[in-house]
């Protein structure tokens, strides 16, 4: 079942302090309304009584789908875990990195995607692609591929030089045998852009054999498909 605490929270605008609900687990399976509101961005927000004002509280939480055995840990605090040495040559965390993370589950974990992310955007996105039925890792690989194919489209069409690359790419979902994504424009506009699943296929039959067997903790981000895409073309 999902757990909670109370703690007494300090707005940052006003300093008006309240005291308020903070969400420790969330189980999918048990709580659904929980998860929909970690999709709405409605779970940890603290809203100020005396300004008005709102904004998203980054306290760390599991959230936990034993029907898919999914555990993603939103941890803010580890994004130094991303620092440069934090990988194995496949891309997976560090084993003594990994030990480092909770176990301590009132279930078995073996067999169990274990995800630690300290976006709140990637842990709505990795929601997103397993609900789809895709494999992160995968999906991390397609999206290296599709920022390249973004930036040359752009680049065509300003006839200017290459521009940076876009500031993330997020899978949305999936419909008529492609692949939804969005990425944050320069503007601070989002736009979508779209892929054939065929890309996805493809590069699961290529890639399938080298990903490591779940139940460590693991980042699957932009680093770890590159690095896993440079083992298993090292390896061929």
């Amino acid at each position: 079942m999902s757990h909670f605490h109370r703690e007494l929270v300090e707005c940052p605008y006003c300093f008006n302090e309240e005291d308020i609900v903070i969400w420790d687990s969330v189980d999918a399976g048990l709580d659904p309304d929980l998860k929909e509101k970690i999709l709405q961005k409605d779970l940890q927000n603290f809203y100020c009584q005396n300004c008005n004002r709102v904004y998203l509280l980054e306290k760390p939480f599991f959230y936990i789908d034993r029907g898919q055995k999914l555990v993603f840990y939103y941890s803010p605090g580890h994004g130094d875990f991303n620092k440069e040495g934090s990988r194995q040559p496949n891309g997976s965390l560090r084993e003594d990195l990994g030990s480092a993370l909770p176990t301590n589950f009132a279930f078995p974990l073996e067999g169990f995607r274990l995800r630690l992310v300290s976006s709140y955007n990637h842990l709505i996105e990795k929601i997103h692609i397993f609900d789809e039925g895709y494999n992160d890792r995968i999906i991390e690989v397609v999206k290296v591929a599709l920022d390249q194919r973004i930036r040359q489209d752009q680049k065509i069409r300003s006839q200017e030089s290459e521009p940076d690359l876009p500031l993330d790419l997020l899978f949305l979902s999936q419909a008529q045998n492609q692949l939804i994504f969005q990425f944050l424009k320069e503007d601070g506009q989002w736009d979508q852009v779209a892929l054939e699943e065929q890309v996805y296929k493809q590069a699961l039959s290529l890639l399938e054999s080298f990903l490591p067997e779940e139940g460590a903790w693991d980042i699957v981000d932009r680093t770890y498909a590159g690095l896993l895409s440079h083992y298993a073309s090292e390896s061929l």
